[in-house]
């Protein structure tokens, strides 16, 4: 039986576009423990960056591996996210 992955293609392409421009990331939340084999349900991809003025985040962005990263307000340090 074929293992299922719990991200979808477009977040497995984005992890992918991350990793070949060498950006210093982390999937946290539920995608984390889903990736463990947890038995979560989620609908999204939380990600965190060690460095959001890291140039490759930024490279990794280019029209050919577009990411999709919102920007977020970090409620707890009250700056702004990417």
């Amino acid at each position: 039986m074929a293992e299922v992955s719990p991200l979808s293609d477009a977040e497995l392409r984005l992890l992918d576009a991350l990793v070949r421009h060498q950006v210093r990331f982390m999937v946290v939340g539920l995608s984390a423990a889903a990736l463990q084999g947890a038995p979560v349900v989620t609908e999204d991809m939380d990600l965190w960056f060690e460095d959001l003025q890291d140039p490759r985040l930024a490279a990794a962005n280019r029209p050919k591996d577009r990411l999709v990263i919102p920007v977020l307000r970090d409620t707890l340090l009250g700056r702004a996210g990417l």
